[in-house]
């Protein structure tokens, strides 16, 4: 796994998330973020609010910031190939 090397790499990545935002925010978009330790598994993930709306939730209370907030939304005989490529 490649690991982030120097500021410059961190300088790049934090550009990038800067603009992502930009574009999310000009096309009225719902984001998400995920977080990963070392070994490349998921630890945090964090819905937007805009992100909640847009599928009919409120806020964090009917729609926590935990990957099975999305998931138990994933038809059953799909639930389990598509957390494959997530987690």
């Amino acid at each position: 796994m490649n690991r982030i090397n120097d500021k410059k790499d961190m300088q790049i990545i934090e550009e990038q998330a800067a603009s992502l935002d930009t574009i999310h925010e000009m096309l009225g978009s719902g984001k998400w973020t995920m977080g990963f330790d070392e070994a490349g598994m998921m630890e945090q993930v964090n819905w937007s609010d805009e992100f909640r709306r847009m599928i009919g939730y409120q806020g964090t209370d009917d729609f926590p910031d935990v990957l099975e907030s999305w998931s138990d939304l994933l038809h059953p005989d799909d639930r389990e190939h598509v957390l494959k490529g997530v987690q």
